[in-house]
């Protein structure tokens, strides 16, 4: 008997978040897809940090987090997550003193 079923995994909709005051990351605690199998998980991964909890500091801008998760037997499956940073921080400015020339 062989186990030829691939697991299935479903991520979570994209993650939206507004970047850390005075900074261009965000510390971002991500949720993990749901999976299962016919005959078990053996493992789940991302390849952001490669391990099974995505949570860290993301760079403005858009990161995908590909997903992979492997049955007991070897079959794998995967799916993809966006998380997105927006910078909506404004720069700040100082005046240079007044100048005075003759």
């Amino acid at each position: 008997i062989t186990d030829d079923e691939s697991p299935s995994i479903a991520c979570e909709g994209a993650m939206t978040q507004t970047a850390d005051l005075n900074s261009c990351d965000a510390s971002v605690a991500v949720i993990a897809p749901t999976t299962s199998d016919n005959t078990g998980v053996a493992s789940i991964t991302n390849d952001y940090n490669n391990t099974a909890d995505a949570t860290d500091t993301y760079p403005v801008g858009t990161t995908t987090i590909l997903w992979t998760v492997e049955d007991i037997h070897g079959n794998a499956a995967t799916c993809t997550q966006d998380i997105v940073i927006t910078d909506t921080e404004n720069p700040s400015i100082t005046a240079a003193a007044a100048q005075t020339q003759t």
